[in-house]
């Protein structure tokens, strides 16, 4: 679940560029179709895309059915897109206690301690594997910390030889704990 909600979270942005598009070409073009001037549709898309959902003013040219129907999967797509931007600020809100809670209830995991080339490559193999992993690594860039959280794994800044530390990442209650450094 995590790696899919991570991987959600990178493509939100493309995805509500791509709905907000959408949403404002089948609704652009579907009061073109009626014969709208481009103020009216303009106010339209806006409308639309503010989740306006009041019915359209009286639209010239003769109803069709191909021009309502593209009005309305644009606004449908409206709403999709402002539940993807709920999902992606929802997200950023609750992300630190959505990792607390992880740590907290973490049992049977496994903890790499160091990000070496040793270290990521084990964390990457164990991730695929379906393997809860935590990282604790005190020298790690912000590049390898989304590499790591990319990968599924939770990642802790921190000295592996501090027992606060170890008692953070529920040592007592990992399956396997793996030494991963040059120096320890």
């Amino acid at each position: 679940l995590s790696s899919w909600v991570q991987a959600s979270d990178r493509r939100a942005p493309f995805m509500a560029i791509v709905l907000a598009l959408v949403a404002a070409i089948s609704i652009t073009i579907g009061v073109q179709w009626r014969g709208a001037d481009w103020p009216l549709t303009l106010y339209l898309v806006g409308q639309a895309l503010l989740l306006n959902m009041e019915p359209d003013p009286e639209l010239p040219g003769p109803d069709h059915e191909v021009a309502d129907a593209l009005i309305v999967f644009g606004r449908s797509t409206a709403v999709l897109l402002v539940f993807v931007l709920g999902f992606k600020a929802i997200r950023a809100l609750f992300k630190e206690s959505w990792r607390e809670w992880r740590l907290r209830r973490a049992r049977e995991h496994y903890i790499v301690c160091g990000l070496g080339r040793i270290g990521s490559k084990l964390v990457r193999d164990l991730c695929r594997a379906g393997h809860e992993v935590i990282v604790v690594e005190p020298d790690a860039t912000d590049l390898t910390r989304r590499d790591v959280e990319d990968a599924g794994a939770l990642f802790v800044h921190a000295d592996a030889t501090d027992e606060v530390t170890l008692s953070q990442v529920n040592v007592h209650r990992a399956a396997v704990v793996f030494v991963a450094t040059g120096a320890d």
